[in-house]
């Protein structure tokens, strides 16, 4: 049963709003217009986004009443935290953390005039979208992180080292993989879709050992001064090095990285082969075309999967008997 409750006034009239259907509230100055004096309160639901939009200087409003009585209505966790771009102090955020899809952080660092960690973030939530911040105190994503466990959900995180994701130097992902919707190549890296359209967009580790490994064994003596037979194994043993390597980083270390991402997530079917990543929902397909070696599966509009330009997906496959058999698995598990 909606729980609606009375959040503001505007002149004679009365807003009332299902609390309990809250994503994220943001309450934003604008510094442009009105040099910081106009503030707007934006309500955001897990279906819509910015369904309701109000002046906070000709509305009967406080964004901290607000909020408080929100929490106390509906009992929902709404952690402030703040929105800032660049240097500006924009506002705020009040994030529910049972909306929570992912969140992509930068490499903590301490701004200048602080003392404790902190790092820019982008966080996937339902019905609104991407909030967006550079300078979140550390403690303040693992209160967050930790609130959204604590509703129960089996979060999971990739470190740096393992792939990254938008930031130049960047920091851990931690995501819910049952908000995956789907998984696939985009050249080299692996993107990972959600339910509320957002993506995460995996950047896989390029490190080139080989160079590193001839340059220990073979190469203390310059090139000049290296035996003919030297010189030749180490050409022989580099082109085929070089191979092998260009193989694992371009094709198993994607397939191996999509697939242990994929193993957490309820529902997820594999399509295709080895010769590339795609894994999919099926709850919301609408129908599914062959072009030859091709694939194109679309998605019903009006639903998370087949959200604005990701309605279509392609899939390419070895051959169009590879692509056919495909095709026909996929019809049979549409629900």
């Amino acid at each position: 049963m909606a729980n609606f409750t009375e959040v503001a006034k505007q002149g004679d009239s009365s807003y009332m709003i299902d609390t309990d259907n809250i994503s994220v509230i943001t309450e934003i100055v604008d510094h442009f217009n009105t040099k910081g004096k106009n503030r707007q309160l934006t309500f955001s639901s897990f279906d819509e986004h910015h369904f309701l939009q109000l002046t906070v200087e000709r509305s009967d409003i406080d964004a901290n009443k607000c909020v408080e009585e929100i929490r106390k209505k509906s009992g929902i966790n709404l952690i402030e935290i703040p929105f800032v771009w660049g240097d500006d102090d924009m506002g705020r955020f009040f994030v529910n953390p049972t909306a929570f899809n992912y969140i992509i952080t930068s490499k903590p660092f301490i701004p200048d005039a602080k003392t404790e960690e902190h790092a820019a973030i982008l966080m996937g939530m339902d019905g609104f979208g991407i909030v967006e911040s550079y300078e979140v105190p550390v403690k303040k994503i693992e209160e967050i992180i930790n609130a959204v466990k604590a509703s129960g959900k089996d979060l999971k995180q990739i470190s740096a080292e393992q792939a990254t994701s938008r930031f130049i130097e960047p920091g851990p992902v931690t995501y819910d993989p049952q908000k995956i919707s789907r998984i696939y190549s985009n050249g080299y890296d692996i993107d990972v879709m959600f339910q509320n359209g957002g993506r995460i967009d995996f950047h896989l580790p390029e490190r080139r050992i080989m160079n590193e490994l001839l340059d220990r064994k073979f190469n203390n003596l310059p090139i000049n001064e290296q035996p003919e037979p030297t010189k030749q194994f180490m050409q022989t043993l580099s082109n085929r090095g070089r191979k092998l390597e260009e193989k694992f980083i371009r094709g198993r270390l994607p397939r191996e990285f999509a697939r242990a991402i994929a193993k957490d997530v309820k529902g997820l079917v594999k399509v295709g082969d080895l010769s590339n990543v795609f894994y999919t929902k099926m709850n919301n397909i609408s129908w599914i075309a062959r072009h030859d070696k091709t694939l194109s599966i679309h998605y019903k509009k009006n639903t998370p999967e087949g959200q604005s330009s990701n309605e279509q997906a392609f899939v390419y496959l070895k051959s169009e008997e590879k692509a056919q058999a495909a095709q026909e698995k996929l019809l049979k598990l549409i629900p």
